[in-house]
């Protein structure tokens, strides 16, 4: 059994995602910045730029799959658009809505 969820269920949940693992960040910081590592803080430090450069592969990587991903529906838009009409997948204004991100006119800003 999976657990699909719609957009509007998806706000909550990744909200709540987001402001947990940013509070983990407090918890690292306090255990890996400790007092006999002072006054340079290798350790720190080294954890610190060890997330920064994760961020920096991260980012772009996502950006990257986003980009993948709005390329692929175009594809298949324009794909639709080369059928006969009566071949076309027909959606209603509701049934894209209910389909959130998944809907193939829907398209990630990066």
């Amino acid at each position: 059994m999976t657990l699909e969820l719609t957009s509007p269920e998806r706000a909550p949940l990744a909200a709540a995602a987001q402001i947990g693992l940013g509070n983990l960040g407090a918890l690292a910081s306090s255990n890996v910045y400790r007092k006999q590592d002072k006054p340079h803080y290798y350790l720190g430090h080294g954890v610190v730029l060890g997330f920064v450069m994760l961020g920096y592969i991260c980012g772009p990587l996502y950006a990257f799959m986003l980009k993948r991903e709005n390329k692929r529906k175009m594809e298949w838009l324009e794909q639709q658009a080369m059928l006969p009409e009566e071949q076309r997948t027909q959606y209603t204004v509701e049934e894209l809505r209910a389909q959130g991100d998944k809907a193939a006119d829907f398209k990630y800003l990066i």
